[in-house]
């Protein structure tokens, strides 16, 4: 019982941390070639696309 709950306790930080690094050098790579607000402009685009398309066809 011991064995398993030392074990467990030393995964989860690992983890934790792996999960965390990816997330921040993903972010950080975003932000150096500043592709969010271009992100967010194509998600924007593209549903004004679709609603432009709706509006077509039900119209």
């Amino acid at each position: 019982m011991k064995n398993r709950k030392k074990t467990e306790s030393a995964l989860t930080p690992q983890l934790y941390r792996r999960k965390r690094y990816l997330f921040n050098t993903s972010r950080t790579q975003f932000s150096s070639f500043g592709l969010l607000p271009d992100f967010t402009l194509l998600a924007v685009f593209t549903f004004n696309v679709v609603n432009h398309q709706f509006s077509a066809l039900f119209l």
